[in-house]
């Protein structure tokens, strides 16, 4: 353990401070490969990592990095890394918030932060302030150790991108199985499965269903999963990630008498793309998106790996 300050954000990905470590050298960059070393040794799997000063930079950084990397972004380089970054990138724009930007000419960081931020606020609300500084990476969101558990989910990046409903198709039983063992860790199930899918492109995409009941189990997942693919999952484009995630969840009252395996490694986490897409009163994934940028402590999303702030 390098840090108290960890702050989850999927079973396999977390936000880390370590500006006062409490062993090793006070160096982002040096905590980063160690831990990516570390686990590539006690169990086989690689990790992506971006290292900042801020949340907003560190996940672009490890975004970058996958799937096997180290990405190191310094302040005096958070400008030039921000200027041509997609505006949709940034922590608090959702699908209808990018698509109000576009129509003002706003597609990039860059363009963002070059608008008059009453002139933002004035169009979206406190929003639009919090999104000019992000697009001058001025983020000051604290890592959160406490934040509650919202939802499971795995993913995985492919090395070649797949096209194509059938290739996505044949993907989902390994990325089905992974959740449900992490489902069956953390002793929960959920009422919503939640399908996530990028692009070469970067660009995000996710569906969700509400079940009947609570579900965890591979075969359950991938049964609403597949559905999801097939009907309400644009697949037109090249797909460089999927994702499979439960939210709306309760406990597993089947396991909650069985201890856990290692204590340690059950934190309580969040998963922000499940989340950003989970049921909310009937509303369709944009406008939950949207619905949420009141809140924009609540970040967008991806697949886990460690980001050191």
């Amino acid at each position: 353990m390098y840090t108290d300050l960890v702050e989850p954000l999927a079973l396999d990905e977390a936000y880390l401070d370590v500006t006062d470590p409490k062993r090793g050298p006070a160096s982002g960059t040096r905590i980063a490969e160690a831990i990516r070393r570390e686990a590539r040794e006690a169990t086989g799997l690689i990790v992506s990592a971006g290292v900042s000063y801020c949340k907003l930079l560190a996940k672009l950084a490890s975004d970058e990095a996958k799937p096997d990397g180290l990405l190191v972004v310094p302040p005096g380089e958070a400008t030039a890394f921000l200027t041509g970054l997609p505006v949709r990138r940034i922590h608090g724009v959702g699908p209808r918030t990018a698509a109000r930007l576009a129509s003002l000419g706003i597609d990039t960081a860059g363009r963002l932060r070059e608008q008059d931020p009453a002139e933002l606020e004035a169009r979206f609300g406190k929003l639009g302030r919090h999104l000019w500084h992000m697009a001058r990476g001025e983020d000051d969101r604290p890592v959160r150790p406490d934040r509650e558990r919202k939802s499971v989910s795995s993913e995985t990046t492919f090395e070649r991108d797949r096209r194509g409903v059938d290739a996505l198709l044949a993907e989902l039983p390994a990325v089905c199985a992974a959740t449900a063992r992490r489902a069956v860790r953390a002793r929960v199930r959920g009422n919503v499965v939640v399908v996530k899918i990028k692009d070469a492109d970067h660009r995000i995409v996710t569906r969700q269903r509400r079940t009947a009941r609570p579900v965890a189990s591979a075969a359950e997942l991938r049964a609403v999963a597949a559905e999801l693919l097939r009907h309400r999952v644009p697949v037109g484009r090249p797909v460089r990630l999927l994702g499979v995630g439960l939210a709306g969840l309760v406990p597993d009252a089947a396991r909650e008498a069985q201890p856990a395996l290692f204590p340690d490694l059950l934190v309580a986490s969040v998963d922000p793309e499940a989340e950003r897409a989970r049921a909310d009163g009937g509303r369709d994934d944009g406008e939950q998106d949207d619905a949420r940028r009141s809140e924009p402590d609540r970040a967008e999303p991806d697949r886990a790996e460690p980001a050191a702030s």
